[in-house]
């Protein structure tokens, strides 16, 4: 059963929920394909129900071994933990606890250097209380460099965060935070960049109706209008018709929104959570976007279940032109979590990673990731649990060459058994 269907301020009743899923998630690190490495294994401690890989996110090198790191969210404990673990030893870096119904970890990010130490921070977002909130972390020492709070209470702020990149040319990266439910819980939505020198509102950006859910999806793209300031992706759920969904690309410059991206005539959900920029795809000296929808039923869907077969895509960031696309073989695939892995076959293209959280292809509701080409979209690497109930490819990112041997690794969440992999990336034939 899927549960990113639910729709806030339901999210409480659907945590409850949660916990009764979660039992009964075989044993980790059963997998179809034999040549499936996991180097590092992470388990959620407070037990079913917590979800703890709910959002991973990948790091630049934090603990100085020239390796990325990675974030994990758990955000229904009592107030949500996020967690920082070494890539090269798996290590526990840093733990950031929440309040009682804070659902901190529902949302994380590398934040870039704000603080201007040479060290990557952390962004974590807290929407449950209030109107949310985001904390900024040192990436070097742990600390809390700053607390960015909603504007009313009920505007999910921090629904999702990103680095914005350096929006207003000081040579610091600034911020993007997502407030899904604004204004006040109306769900028209909002997205706020702020400086990371001074923590300063820079600009927001709104939802063009009540219940667009604008917000529920934050990125940042590379330059795509070639003005030397890095762009911005914001997704919203419920907006365009039928309220399937579209995804926006805003200059960074000027606010300006640059592209508008619809949703399939068969979409649901698109533009929540799983939105990203990757790199120029298509060659054309444009960097590309990354958007999906779990939910889509292009292949049907199981609403007893809240299961779909899903829809992921890659979109043209000079026109918005969908260049390539996957959907999930039939109603229970859950295809869409996922971004960039890298160049995993060196052929130039950045890759793209795939979860089917839903998927049955290797047990019930064990879920699969896929590594789809950059270049022609065929599949270089399946990955499927043999694991009931794991919901494998609930969020997947590629995580850089932790164990050094020339090939990019992945962080997959089976965020249904509470664990995270960091599995080795499948070197390329010569």
């Amino acid at each position: 059963m899927s549960r990113r269907k639910a729709y806030w301020p339901t999210i409480i009743a659907a945590a409850a929920l949660f916990g009764a899923i979660a039992v009964g998630a075989n044993a980790a690190g059963a997998f179809v394909e034999p040549n499936v490495q996991v180097l590092q294994e992470f388990d959620g401690t407070a037990g079913p129900g917590t979800d703890f890989g709910w959002a991973v996110s990948e790091l630049g090198d934090v603990d100085g071994d020239h390796v990325e790191d990675a974030i994990v969210g758990e955000p229904f404990t009592d107030g949500g933990s996020t967690y920082v673990y070494s890539g090269r030893t798996g290590s526990l870096l840093y733990r950031f606890d929440g309040a009682s119904g804070d659902y901190n970890g529902f949302s994380m990010a590398d934040a870039g250097d704000v603080n201007d130490d040479r060290v990557h921070d952390i962004l974590v977002g807290a929407p449950g209380n209030g109107a949310g909130h985001v904390d900024l972390y040192s990436g070097k020492t742990g600390e809390l460099l700053h607390r960015f709070i909603g504007a009313s209470a009920g505007d999910a702020f921090g629904w999702s965060v990103s680095s914005a990149g350096d929006v207003d040319r000081d040579h610091q990266a600034d911020v993007l935070i997502g407030a899904s439910q604004g204004f006040s819980g109306a769900g028209s939505g909002y997205a706020s960049i702020y400086s990371g020198r001074t923590y300063e509102l820079i600009r927001t950006l709104n939802g063009d109706r009540v219940g667009d859910q604008f917000g529920s999806g934050a990125a940042s793209s590379r330059d795509v209008n070639r003005d030397h300031v890095p762009d911005q992706i914001v997704g919203a759920r419920d907006a365009g018709n039928g309220a399937r969904g579209q995804v926006y690309v805003y200059s960074g410059e000027t606010g300006e929104r640059l592209l508008t991206i619809d949703a399939s005539s068969h979409g649901d959900s698109f533009g929540s959570f799983f939105v990203a920029g990757v790199g120029d795809v298509n060659r054309d000296g444009t960097p590309d976007i990354y958007a999906a929808d779990y939910y889509d039923s292009t292949n049907g869907s199981d609403p007893t279940n809240f299961t779909a077969s899903g829809r992921a895509a890659v979109y043209s960031g000079r026109n918005g032109h969908e260049l390539l696309s996957w959907v999930g073989p039939d109603a229970d695939a859950g295809l869409g979590p996922g971004r960039g892995a890298g160049d995993v076959n060196h052929d130039g293209h950045e890759d793209l990673i795939v979860g089917s959280y839903t998927s049955n292809a290797g047990a019930s509701n064990a879920g699969r990731v896929q590594i789809f080409s950059g270049a022609d979209g065929s599949v270089l690497r399946t990955i499927t649990s043999k694991a009931t109930n794991e919901e494998l490819g609930f969020d997947a990112v590629g995580l850089g060459d932790t164990n050094q041997d020339g090939a990019p690794d992945e962080l997959v969440s089976a965020a249904n058994g509470n664990r995270v992999y960091i599995i080795a990336g499948a070197r390329p034939k010569p």
